[in-house]
C-alpha cells in the first residue's frame, strides 16, 4: 500500500472515530437534558405545601401584611416598594398610581389578623400563602377576608407582597405556584423582621382570636369547639349562645395558662380573670379547637388522675366537676349529676333545680373538703363553701355513689 492510500485510510478511521465520539456526546447531552427537565418537573410537582407551625414565622409574615395595610391607610406611596414585581407588571402599577390600583382602607388604625397560613419550600425564597381578616379598627365588628402570597428572601432579609383572590388562594394551597424570581432586592421599606414569640403571647393571641369570633361571628366560634365536646355539651347553637351569654368573656383577660405537648397537638389551658376555662388544642399556628370546661368530657389529664385515685379522691374530683358546672351556670350538666330518687323527691324539672341553686348556692364559690365517711357503696363528704365576693361561708354535705368509669350520681342536704 502506497503512502497516499495509507493517508486516506487513516483519515477515514479518524473520521469514523470522531463521528462515534460526537454521537456519544449527543446521546449524553440528550440524556442530561431529559434528566434536568425531569428533575425540574419533579421539583414543581412536589410542592411540599404545609401549614405553618412556627409562630415566629407566622407572626413575622403577618406583620408584613400589617405593614402593607398601614402604608395604605396612611396613603403612603411607599407601599409600592412592598409589592412583588410580577404583580406590579401584571397590573400596570407605578409608584405614582399605586394607591389607585390596590385595595383601599380608610383608617390608619387597621387591625389585621392572620387566620391560616401555608408555606411552600423553594431553593431561593420562602413562599407563604395567607388567609386573614382585616378590620378598619380593632374594636369594629365587621371584618373582611383577605388573601396574600408573601415572598421572603432570608438571604437579603426582604419580603414582597402579592395580593390574590380567594379562588387563587385555594389553588395555591392545593397546587403551589411556580416561582420565577430568585431574590428580592432591598429597598427603604421591605426589610423582613423576624419576631420572637413566647408562650404567653401565643396563648393571649389564641384567647383573643376565639373571643373575637364569639363577639363578631358566633357561628365561627361554635365551629371552633372540639367536635366531641360540642356534640356532648350543646344540642344546638342556641344552647351554645345561652351558655356563652353567662360567661362574661367579652372583656376577659388572660390570668393563668399552662402549655403541654401531646402526641397529636399542643395544648394551652387558659383561665381568665373571671375563672373561665379555655382549653386550646393546636395542630399548627392558629389552627385550633377549643374546650370550655374541664368536666363535660373526660380529658386525658383528668382520666390519668382519676384512674389512680382512691375512692375518697374520686368523690372529691366529682364534687369539683359538679361545682364547676354550678359556677358556670351549666344547670343541664349539674342536674344530670343528681340521683333519680333525689330528683323525684325535690327537683322534678331542671327549672326547679335551677331556681333552687340560684337561691341557695353562691354565684361563684371556693370549696374546702371537711369530713369524709363511707357506708357500703355510698360516700358522704362534708364541704365548706366560701363566696368569692363576700367571703361568706356555708356548709353542705354530699352523698355520692360511684358508677362505672367516671360516672357518678349525688345528692346533698337541702
Amino acid at each position: 500500500m502506497d503512502n497516499k492510500k495509507k493517508v486516506i485510510l487513516i483519515a477515514i478511521i479518524i473520521l469514523i472515530i470522531l463521528m462515534i465520539i460526537i454521537s456519544i456526546i449527543m446521546i449524553f447531552n440528550k440524556k442530561k437534558s431529559t434528566m434536568n427537565q425531569y428533575m425540574y418537573v419533579e421539583e414543581i410537582e412536589n410542592k411540599n405545601i404545609q401549614k405553618v407551625d412556627n409562630y415566629s414565622q407566622f407572626f413575622s409574615v403577618s406583620n408584613c401584611i400589617t405593614l402593607y395595610y398601614t402604608y395604605i391607610g396612611q396613603k403612603d406611596e411607599g407601599v409600592y416598594q412592598l409589592l412583588d414585581t410580577e404583580y406590579v407588571q401584571e397590573n400596570n402599577i407605578t409608584n405614582t398610581n399605586v394607591l389607585d390600583k390596590i385595595e383601599k382602607v380608610s383608617s390608619e388604625n387597621i387591625y389585621y389578623n392572620a387566620e391560616e397560613m401555608y408555606t411552600q419550600d423553594n431553593k431561593k425564597l420562602k413562599i407563604y400563602y395567607v388567609h386573614g381578616k382585616l378590620k378598619e379598627d380593632m374594636f369594629e365588628e365587621k371584618s373582611v377576608d383577605t388573601y396574600f402570597i408573601v415572598y421572603v428572601d432570608n438571604y437579603n432579609t426582604t419580603f414582597a407582597i402579592y395580593p390574590i383572590t380567594q379562588s387563587e388562594y385555594n389553588t395555591c394551597i392545593q397546587n403551589g405556584k411556580e416561582i420565577h424570581i430568585e431574590e428580592i432586592a432591598k429597598n427603604d421599606k421591605n426589610k423582613y423582621t423576624s419576631i420572637i414569640v413566647n408562650d404567653e403571647t401565643i396563648t393571649t393571641r389564641l384567647l383573643y382570636d376565639y373571643k373575637d369570633k364569639v363577639q363578631n361571628d358566633i357561628e365561627a366560634s361554635y365551629e371552633k369547639l372540639e367536635e366531641n365536646y360540642r356534640k356532648t355539651k350543646f344540642e344546638n347553637i342556641e344552647e351554645y349562645k345561652n351558655y356563652i351569654g353567662n360567661r362574661n368573656i367579652e372583656f376577659s383577660m388572660l390570668s393563668q395558662y399552662l402549655k403541654t405537648k401531646e402526641p397529636d397537638y399542643t395544648q394551652y389551658v387558659c383561665v381568665d380573670q373571671n375563672g373561665n376555662y379555655y382549653i386550646f388544642r393546636e395542630t399548627s399556628a392558629m389552627n385550633y379547637t377549643v374546650i370550655l370546661d374541664t368536666y363535660t368530657i373526660d380529658l386525658p389529664e383528668f382520666l390519668e388522675k382519676y384512674n389512680t385515685a382512691s375512692d375518697q379522691q374520686k368523690v372529691a374530683l366529682n364534687i369539683d366537676r359538679f361545682m364547676q358546672a354550678i359556677n358556670d351556670k351549666d344547670y343541664k350538666y349539674a342536674y344530670n349529676c343528681l340521683a333519680d330518687s333525689f330528683k323525684n323527691n325535690y327537683f322534678k324539672t331542671q327549672a326547679e333545680f335551677e331556681s333552687y341553686v340560684k337561691k341557695n348556692f353562691y354565684e361563684n364559690s371556693d370549696i374546702k373538703y371537711n369530713e369524709f365517711k363511707t357506708q357500703q357503696d355510698l360516700y358522704t363528704y362534708s364541704v365548706i363553701f366560701t363566696d368569692k365576693k363576700t367571703g361568706e361561708k356555708k356548709n353542705k354535705t354530699f352523698v355520692m355513689q360511684l358508677g362505672e368509669g367516671t360516672k357518678f350520681v349525688l345528692s346533698f342536704n337541702r
